[in-house]
């Protein structure tokens, strides 16, 4: 399980900051997308969303699956495979 705060990542403008490692950058920018894939479906989501999002090394069934049933709740998502 992964608990993160995006902003951790993030430079004084918001932008995920390039002086951090590139992993860091690479782990950043995938929890991005899952956030980016959960909330347009957003209150609906409470039961999970298909973000498209592929898990690294998942396979053809690793697909995120996203969750949002508050707007300033966390974002929760897993991968059925």
């Amino acid at each position: 399980m992964y608990v993160t705060d995006l902003t951790h990542f993030l430079d004084g403008r918001g932008d995920i900051s390039v002086g951090r490692p590139r992993e860091a950058r690479e782990l950043a920018s995938f929890f991005t997308l899952i956030v980016d894939g959960v909330t347009p479906a957003f209150p609906t989501t409470d039961c999970g969303v298909g973000t498209g999002i592929k898990r690294p090394g998942a396979g053809r069934q690793g697909k995120i699956i996203g969750t949002l049933d508050r707007r300033d709740g966390p974002v929760g998502w897993y991968c059925p495979a």
